[in-house]
């Protein structure tokens, strides 16, 4: 799997820290642990108000899933599509189509809590070896994959985004469109989910090493799929998580205007998201 190895340049010439505008629709965040651990304690999932509040930190519901991920797989991306909810997992080693990328489908927020799956099957679609999934999303329309180079590339060659007319055809392996990005991703991070909100695409990127708050997750929004593609920003702030050493960003889901959204109930989310505990960054080896 991927390195997570690679973010939007962050020189001041292609980022501005400005103000990020009023998202008014909730946001959830998995995270996924390092290393293989046990149903109840592998992925956690926190939820958000608004972008805002992802921007500041502050966390309205949290808990860990009751998923048990094989130990040969990781998140590659969290997506909802309005009725159902998308989990891809990704062979961490390279493989061949129909063993590669995983999909797994919960009819609630809460079957994705409870590890109630509802359907579940591998995907035909064959990897290039050298890039690793760091998002899916469902715009409406499509199912958007981002793609991201396991070493650091230039503009144009390291974010790779393909669509998918229908779920269906995700599993089936049938891309409808896909092109490479020109956003150049920082050498010190990585592509950690992808998410449309009924108006616009959010990026989050998070640091390859552990690091502060304020200096660890970064989000980027996209006012159109085609400012996605043409690396247009059209707002950028640091979030102010500081999530613990032993977990990464698995995927990120935005809801729409009028999706039904659920509220995971209050758990004890202090010891995950407010660093205790030395660096333990498995980051996706590279294949």
């Amino acid at each position: 799997m991927l390195s997570r190895s690679s973010l939007l340049s962050i020189s001041a010439a292609i980022l501005y820290l400005g103000s990020i505008q009023s998202h008014a629709m909730p946001i959830d965040l998995l995270l996924e642990s390092n290393d293989d651990r046990d149903a109840g304690s592998e992925l956690f999932l926190a939820n958000f108000d608004s972008y805002q509040s992802l921007i500041d930190a502050t966390i309205n519901s949290s808990s860990f899933s009751q998923l048990n991920l094989n130990s040969n797989f990781s998140s590659g991306g969290l997506a909802f599509d309005g009725s159902s909810y998308q989990l891809l997992l990704e062979s961490d080693v390279d493989g061949d189509a129909g063993n590669e990328i995983f999909l797994a489908s919960f009819d609630s927020f809460q079957n994705l809590l409870d590890g109630t799956v509802a359907s579940s099957s591998f995907s035909q679609l064959n990897i290039n070896s050298n890039f690793s999934a760091g998002g899916l999303a469902f715009d409406g329309s499509a199912y958007q994959l981002l793609l991201e180079s396991d070493v650091d590339g230039d503009a144009g060659n390291e974010i790779f985004l393909a669509g998918f007319d229908s779920f269906q055809s995700l599993l089936d392996g049938t891309i409808a469109s896909s092109s490479f990005s020109q956003l150049n991703i920082n050498s010190n991070f990585s592509a950690g989910g992808l998410a449309f909100d009924g108006l616009s695409y959010q990026l989050l990127l998070e640091s390859d090493v552990d690091n502060d708050a304020g200096n660890e997750i970064f989000l980027a929004s996209f006012d159109s799929f085609q400012d996605l593609l043409d690396g247009t920003i059209a707002e950028s702030s640091f979030s102010q998580l500081n999530i613990n050493s032993n977990f990464s960003a698995g995927g990120l889901v935005a809801y729409a205007p009028g999706d039904p959204t659920e509220v995971p109930e209050p758990a004890s989310w202090g010891l995950l998201m407010f660093g205790l505990g030395a660096l333990m960054l498995r980051r996706r080896s590279p294949r």
